[in-house]
């Protein structure tokens, strides 16, 4: 698995944590706990693309200061220099649709810094984001401001979701290496059910990945192409298509391998058939030899005793 680490200069961070298979946003904009504290804003007329959350102005010490998160559909949680990620992910628990192991999400949280700075341009530099809010009216609280950190972390949110489905992939490799090993000594180790199912295993996270993910879709950045730069930015810096024909090129792999196996064990299915048809008529010409011979044997027996009845006479 390519795994990616940023680790980063001391300062506020970017931090994407993947939880499940998607959010119900819909629900989350609802919760009354998070409509506490949090003010929402949606990054496209129908949340489709995702939801933006912020500290309301009550509950900020320093005004000055990035407080917020962004939450996608397919189950990602960007959060921008917010300490409280434990509690957020807490209330968000209840609207994860398959949530992921504990274990699995916290070895794939992603990070990085950011800086806010008045020279350079809004960028990625040096395993950084930087950002510069100064061309913005109303600083990092503009619109402008926050789908520029949107489209970053969109790119990330993509990052921390591959790096799921790579620890995923991985995890079945490893029994494919037991039995690549087992197919070299002469056996196969599996059963037909166990073959039909990682078919539909590596089926299913094929269809995950290339037709179910929103956020490998780029149509948010046919409207908003001045956007389009930070997002690419991202999308380069965490190598994500690179990763993604790297997974594709596994999961063909996999899928070739265990398709194979499954030939093996149909032609084995068939060829016990085959044996056991051969049998079966084998069985059937020995009771018919064994039932002529008892037929000739009785009609020479009757033949004797009506040759013996008729000397006695």
């Amino acid at each position: 698995m390519l795994k990616l680490h940023f680790q980063s200069f001391i300062g506020p961070q970017v931090v994407s944590i993947a939880s499940g298979d998607s959010f119900d946003l819909l629900s989350a904009l609802k919760d009354p706990q998070i409509q506490l504290i949090y003010q929402h804003k949606n990054i496209d007329n129908d949340a489709e693309a995702g939801l933006h959350f912020s500290l309301k102005p009550e509950y900020l010490v320093k005004s000055n200061k990035i407080r917020e998160f962004f939450l996608f559909n397919d189950g990602v949680v960007v959060f921008w220099g917010l300490d409280q990620r434990s509690q957020i992910l807490r209330l968000l628990r209840k609207y994860i649709n398959n949530p992921y192991d504990s274990k699995l999400v916290e070895e794939e949280i992603e990070s990085m810094s950011f800086l806010i700075t008045n020279e350079d341009e809004t960028c990625i530099k040096n395993d950084r984001f930087l950002i510069n809010i100064q061309k913005h009216e109303t600083e990092f609280n503009s619109s402008k401001s926050i789908l520029e950190r949107y489209a970053f972390s969109h790119g990330m949110a993509t990052s921390v979701k591959i790096a799921i489905w790579e620890s995923q992939l991985s995890e079945r490799a490893e029994i494919l290496a037991i039995t690549t090993k087992a197919l070299s000594e002469g056996y196969i180790p599996w059963k037909r059910k166990e073959v039909l199912k990682l078919i539909g295993y590596f089926s299913d996270l094929r269809h995950s990945i290339n037709l179910n993910c929103d956020l490998l879709s780029t149509d948010f950045y046919w409207e908003n192409e001045h956007l389009e730069n930070f997002y690419d930015q991202a999308i380069k810096h965490f190598m994500v298509r690179k990763r993604m024909r790297l997974l594709n090129n596994r999961l063909d792999y996999c899928e070739d391998l265990v398709k194979l196996i499954d030939g093996m064990l149909a032609h084995r299915h068939a060829s016990t058939l085959e044996w056991m048809i051969i049998i079966l008529i084998v069985i059937e010409v020995i009771f018919d030899i064994l039932h002529f011979f008892e037929n000739s044997f009785y009609e020479k027996l009757l033949k004797r005793i009506d040759s013996s009845d008729r000397y006695d006479k």
